[in-house]
């Protein structure tokens, strides 16, 4: 889980020269250590909505059948069914990324695109790479400041490719880039958490974008830039034999 009382231990400390982090034509670049691949297992859950009954009530006679005669007024009561939670629309941040807050404050925002998964977190002045430390595991991403408690160690939101996923620094942005080991499949959120998961019209055009990636990559001299589906988006993983690997 994201321990979110420790947001502020990615800070400067006090013996630091204060100095910003200036982003260059190159910036800093670190790969974790490579990981054991594993095969991804287990499927991902869902839950149901809640449900209700309703007892009916009596017109001229009363739920337990007794008391009511023509013009009686015995009846039954209606019991309350319970109402789902209405999912609050998941905020844009930069660039159309997807924002996650907490008490009002950014903890990072992201992307997904075909065949990867973007975090930005924005560190405060003086937080240099070499303080960064980021562990990334097919399913779990461990990020925080060398000789502090993580900031965020959290299970991915879809196994990782961990060879090929790293993080850089660039002008006070920390990117944690996540390659799918499952290309081409749509995560709803980056990291699961509480309350990170994006709402289900965020998720439709997710899906949408990711399959018209999908039909420009396996049809590089067509252009899908302005193509609409009709009904609801097909998976892009598994639509039309599933995807290719190239």
């Amino acid at each position: 889980m994201v321990d979110y009382s420790r947001f502020d231990h990615i800070g400067s400390d006090s013996d630091d020269d204060g100095a910003a982090v200036v982003g260059s034509s190159k910036p800093t670049a670190m790969r974790p250590d490579a990981a054991a691949q594993q095969e991804a297992i287990g499927a991902s859950s869902s839950s149901s909505l809640p449900s209700g009954s309703t007892a009916a009530g009596g017109g001229g006679r009363n739920s337990s059948g007794s008391g009511g005669g023509p013009g009686g007024g015995g009846g039954g009561s209606r019991a309350s069914v319970p109402q789902p939670k209405m999912m609050t629309a998941s905020k844009k941040g930069k660039e159309g990324r997807i924002k996650f807050e907490h008490e009002g404050r950014t903890v990072y925002e992201w992307e997904q695109s075909l065949e990867e998964v973007n975090l930005y977190i924005e560190t405060p002045p003086g937080v240099k790479a070499d303080r960064i430390e980021c562990k990334i595991t097919p399913r779990h991403i461990c990020l925080g400041l060398k000789g502090n408690p993580p900031f965020i160690d959290e299970d991915t939101g879809g196994p990782v490719v961990v060879e090929e996923s790293y993080w850089m620094m660039d002008g006070g942005e920390l990117n944690v880039n996540l390659q799918k080991m499952k290309k081409a499949d749509t995560w709803p959120a980056a990291l699961q958490g509480r309350n990170t998961q994006v709402d289900p019209m965020t998720l439709e055009g997710m899906q949408k974008k990711i399959m018209l990636e999908r039909f420009q990559s396996e049809n590089p001299g067509f252009d899908f830039s302005g193509a609409e589906f009709n009904g609801q988006v097909p998976d892009a993983r598994s639509f039309m034999g599933g995807v290719k690997y190239t």
